[in-house]
């Protein structure tokens, strides 16, 4: 019987700590939390997840904009992935999570608002040439720090058909994240009213790859 690879990671939310001697309170300028957004209720947290520290400066969350108009329902599900990651790893530390269409904010203790500016802003492609292209128009009207692009589909061999390799050099490796696609559990857990990006430790640990790099890259434009 074929057994499905599972990669090794070897890192903990609690990494992302940070010494209470670096952090200072600045004043920061905010607006309200978009219209349309609600609270993420955490889900069990899985065995292979684990809790997330409340990093998160009271003034300012971690606010994510997801621009998903190359692969609108893999947008969609990054989302709801992500959004479902960080709710239920934090929230035994009281992290708060709320999301909209375009996006989500991750704070410590309640949302009630969000900086001006993302902190990043991530482009959904899809593996297919027209996705890529418009990913690039995406990637090519965002800030030049602070892009991101997310496959949905990790098929490396595919990138100098699809244009992939180009668009990985404008934002950089460490800003190309490649998810994997949906596998049969994850659809029957979409299904049964559960979360695809949860549904497997495969499937999970990808995308809480992508959570922490994102959380990393957080912490390291905090004063």
């Amino acid at each position: 019987m074929a057994v499905e690879p599972i990669p090794r990671f070897s890192f903990s939310f609690s990494d992302l700590a940070v010494p209470e001697t670096s952090l200072r309170v600045l004043e920061s300028s905010s607006v309200p939390v978009p219209g349309g957004a609600e609270r993420v209720r955490p889900l069990p947290r899985p065995r292979w997840l684990p809790r997330l520290l409340p990093v998160f400066a009271a003034t300012e969350p971690l606010l994510l904009e997801v621009r998903g108009a190359a692969a609108p329902p893999f947008a969609a599900r990054l989302v709801a992935g992500l959004s479902a990651i960080y709710a239920s790893a934090g929230a035994e530390a009281a992290v708060s999570v709320v999301a909209w269409a375009g996006g989500l904010a991750v704070g410590a203790h309640g949302v009630e608002s969000v900086p001006e500016a993302p902190h990043a802003v991530l482009v959904a492609a899809a593996l297919e040439r027209c996705s890529v292209e418009a990913a690039t128009e995406l990637v090519r009207s965002g800030p030049e720090e602070g892009t991101w692009v997310v496959l949905d589909g990790d098929v490396p061999g595919a990138d100098a058909a699809l244009g992939i390799d180009r668009l990985g050099r404008r934002v950089g490796s460490e800003r190309l994240a490649r998810l994997p696609l949906l596998e049969p559990a994850d659809v029957r857990a979409l299904s049964r009213g559960g979360e695809p990006a949860m549904a497997r430790r495969a499937t999970g640990l990808r995308h809480l790859d992508l959570a922490m790099r994102l959380v990393r890259a957080y912490l390291e434009r905090q004063p």
